[in-house]
C-alpha cells in the first residue's frame, strides 16, 4: 500500500532527523565546552603570571628598600 509505504519512509526520515538534530546538539555542546576549559586555562594562566610579576614587583622593591634604606 503506497499510503503505508509513504507513512514508513516518513517515520525513518523523522528518526534520522531526530538523529542528525541530537548529533549536531551534542557537537555544538562539545565544541562550547572545549572553548570554555580553553578560556578557563587562559584566565588561569593569566591569573598565574600576574602573580608572578606581582611577587617580583614586591621582591625588587624589598631588594630596593634593604639597599636604600629610608632616611629616619
Amino acid at each position: 500500500d503506497p499510503k503505508v509505504e509513504d507513512y514508513v519512509v516518513n517515520e525513518v526520515l523523522l528518526v534520522f532527523k531526530s538523529f542528525e538534530d541530537e548529533l549536531s546538539k551534542a557537537e555544538e555542546e562539545a565544541k562550547r565546552r572545549e572553548e570554555e576549559e580553553k578560556r578557563r586555562e587562559e584566565e588561569e594562566k593569566k591569573r598565574i603570571e600576574e602573580e608572578e610579576k606581582k611577587r617580583q614587583e614586591d621582591q625588587q622593591k624589598q631588594s630596593y628598600e634593604n639597599i636604600v634604606p629610608e632616611d629616619k
